[in-house]
């Protein structure tokens, strides 16, 4: 009966290396989801330069590449 629990744990053991060794060294992902995280990426730096640039506007200032009339 130990002999079948130490297969058990040992197969476990076996499996669980070779699930978690590409979390260890690092998968890389496809293209379609780099490029998913790159537009994600782009929006939310757009969203953030947006929200700045009302921030500024509410304190009064002008941007230095704004003319003021």
């Amino acid at each position: 009966m130990s002999v079948i629990i130490g297969l058990i744990l040992a197969s476990t053991t076996i499996w669980l290396a070779v699930e978690t060794k590409g979390l260890l060294i690092g998968e890389s992902t496809n293209s379609e989801v780099s490029q998913g995280i790159k537009v994600k990426n782009v929006l939310v730096k757009c969203m953030f330069i947006e929200a700045e640039s009302r921030t500024i506007n509410k304190m009064g200032a002008t941007l230095p590449n704004e003319k003021t009339s």
